[in-house]
């Protein structure tokens, strides 16, 4: 397996996905596709780091949600707690789409 650093870069000679996506991330889109009405980013946290051998933390999952909202994987919707804003991510597709 070959990997540059770049959260984009993992080359294995899986189909689907896995080429493109790091453990972790594959564990979060998995979490949200199970998800309804979709989950915030601790929550997400909390779900992949039960299911991984490492600790990942809440600013690697909130940059990877932020970037596959921006590439249309998923949706955010805003809502307001204890005082903030947070937001709510949901798959665009189900898990069988997104393959």
């Amino acid at each position: 397996m070959f990997d540059s650093g770049s959260w984009t870069q993992k080359w294995t000679y899986q189909d689907g996905l896995s080429m493109s996506f790091k453990e972790y991330q594959l564990e979060a889109i998995r979490v949200l596709c199970e998800s309804n009405p979709g989950l915030l980013s601790q929550e997400v946290r909390e779900q992949v780091n039960q299911h991984s051998d490492i600790n990942i933390s809440r600013a690697s999952i909130i940059n990877f949600l932020n970037i596959i909202v921006e590439i249309g994987v998923l949706t955010a919707s805003t809502e307001m707690g204890k005082g903030e804003h947070r937001l709510r991510y949901s798959p665009k597709y189900d898990e069988a789409q997104l393959k």
